[in-house]
């Protein structure tokens, strides 16, 4: 099936809402095939060439622009393809209003299916053509200049379209010349690992399915990744301090750099306290106990679910006896970092396991990714890195699908929810476990550091002072070791993934605040970065008749 690469440029009035030019770009010949100046003219294109597949680059915003067409022009949504007939389309939205999939049937037999290439290249497309090794760059046009209906492209303006579907399309071929033409990285990712065991069937005789309890019960125990802030440094200037990252955290995890075993086959159940043994050493239960953190140690549990804690604090004191579920690898690290009685084990799962599971998969990909590095092959080398960090997330895919359809309401297309559907996991122990070897890690390398110990977010660690710990196995390339990411002479951290640092050497500080767009980030300062802080030049999407229009507003750092 032929693949191209789409793009939408739109006005930006909310009372004039629409399409002024669009470009396609193929990837299979590798060139700029067409534009256009209304949305019109691009869907008699796509019934044109039916039959084909294209990108666009968020399609949760070009992707309302369609449905809004669509909608008031006649075509039905419909809820499977079985059920398409002339002028009919089907969706994929999930109940975060995260679209994957528009597919247009101008009859039944002649269809155009559109997706979205953030969802399997997560970057922007500045980012996408630095990352990807390409000499074209995204250019910039005047995005609020007016431009009347049926407005003739310039060329400056045809160059920047070509630009961006372009970059897009040769990212995208780098996948596609792996075989690798999936919905999303983490459904490529497993893709490649099935394709590695030999097909779905072998994988599933390691990786069966889980009942309904099983993976209700084990999913209590997935937890994400530890970023936490010590409060001895929140909030004021830390002077200098250094960075580590771990070089490729979960991915090592599943190679087993440590020597990790991760869980296969059917689970077993037990009742009351795990007797883990040779045949079955992993284990996930459900314990009741009490537990307040050991001075100076860094806690390490989150209570989600308790109305006396917050979802994201991290506990001190459990204030009487509480109910959680962990792996092992979580109740050991549980017990470093606190003191931990009145314990009563309920039961849970066992687990065969082996370190040996993944480590052909990431063998592969690292070796990939160091030749790429070698021969200068920056698409092939961020396509590796991508591969090898997009598997572990899949296996904890959750079993219940909540999507949603589109709906014109006074004339604006809305999301409402469908009836939520089932389908299988792929296998959660795997998901539960990696992370939990991930969190032991960053914890206890951290709680070797303490005295120094600022910041941790996932896979890196931010220390006060320069001087590299002994403590710590640091090396800049090796799979699972800690690698000297950056040195700063100041820096300040508010909260989770909230902080800033002046690299030494840099002109400007960096800035790392989820939900802040790097449009903002000119306007902070050492000085005024606090909470309660807000900041110039947010851009909120907000869908209005024709189709999603950005307004700017402001930011606020809220505590």
């Amino acid at each position: 099936m032929r693949s191209y690469t789409f793009d939408f440029e739109t006005t930006t009035d909310p009372e004039d809402c629409r399409v002024w030019a669009y470009g396609i770009y193929s990837i299979d010949d590798d060139r700029y095939i067409t534009d256009g100046n209304s949305i019109e003219g691009f869907i008699e294109w796509l019934e044109c060439a039916a039959n084909c597949k294209g990108y666009f680059h968020n399609l949760g915003f070009d992707g309302v622009f369609i449905i809004d067409h669509l909608l008031k022009s006649g075509w039905l949504w419909v809820g499977s393809k079985q059920k398409a007939t002339d002028r009919t389309f089907t969706t994929l939205i999930s109940d975060m209003n995260q679209v994957y999939q528009i597919t247009l049937y101008f009859t039944k037999t002649r269809y155009v299916t559109i997706q979205d290439s953030l969802k399997i290249i997560p970057l922007s497309v500045e980012a996408m053509a630095k990352a990807y090794g390409l000499e074209i760059r995204k250019g910039s046009i005047d995005y609020d200049e007016y431009r009347e209906p049926g407005h003739e492209i310039t060329d400056d303006e045809r160059a920047y379209l070509v630009n961006d579907v372009a970059i897009v399309a040769k990212s995208l071929r780098t996948f596609f010349e792996q075989k690798l033409t999936k919905m999303t990285a983490g459904s490529n990712a497993l893709f490649d690992y099935k394709r590695r065991l030999g097909g779905h069937r072998k994988f599933r005789n390691v990786f069966p399915l889980l009942s309904e309890e099983e993976d209700a019960f084990i999913r209590k125990a997935y937890r994400g990744g530890f970023t936490y802030v010590n409060p001895k440094f929140q909030g004021r200037d830390v002077g200098e301090g250094i960075v580590f990252d771990v070089n490729s955290l979960y991915p090592s995890v599943m190679a087993a750099c440590d020597g990790q075993f991760l869980p296969y086959g059917k689970p077993v159940w037990f009742d009351g306290v795990p007797q883990p043994t040779e045949r079955h050493p992993l284990w996930i239960a459900c314990v009741l106990c009490s537990f307040k953190g050991r001075k100076e140690h860094i806690p390490c549990l989150q209570l989600k679910g308790n109305m006396m804690f917050k979802q994201t604090e991290y506990v001190e004191d459990s204030q009487g006896r509480v109910c959680i579920t962990v792996t092992n690898v979580d109740w050991e690290l549980m017990n470093k970092q606190y003191h931990v009685w009145d314990v009563e084990f309920i039961g849970g799962y066992m687990f065969h396991a082996s370190p040996h599971m993944f480590q052909d998969y990431v063998c592969k990909w690292v070796d990939i990714k160091n030749q790429a590095t070698i021969s200068g092959n920056g698409g092939l080398r961020s396509l590796a890195k991508l591969m090898l960090n997009s598997l572990y997330g899949k296996f904890a895919t959750r079993t219940t699908v909540k999507s949603r359809k589109p709906v014109l309401v006074d004339g604006v297309v809305h999301y409402v929810d469908l009836e939520p559907e089932q389908r299988d996991g792929v296998y959660l122990p795997c998901g539960v476990f990696i992370t939990s070897y991930a969190r032991y890690k960053t914890i206890t390398s951290a709680q070797s550091v303490y005295d120094r110990f600022i910041y941790a977010d996932t896979d890196s660690l931010h220390l006060v002072g320069t001087d590299i710990p002994d403590c710590l196995d640091v090396d800049a390339v090796r799979l699972g070791a800690w690698k000297h990411e950056s040195t700063f002479d100041h820096g300040k951290f508010l909260r989770a993934k909230t902080y800033v640092e002046h690299e030494v050497g840099a002109d400007e500080l960096t800035v790392h605040v989820a939900g802040l767009p790097a449009r903002c980030h000119e306007n902070v300062t050492l000085e005024n970065f606090e909470f309660g802080a807000v900041y110039e030049g947010n851009l909120t999407a907000r869908k209005v008749p024709g189709g999603v229009v950005l307004y700017e507003g402001t930011k606020e750092i809220r505590s």
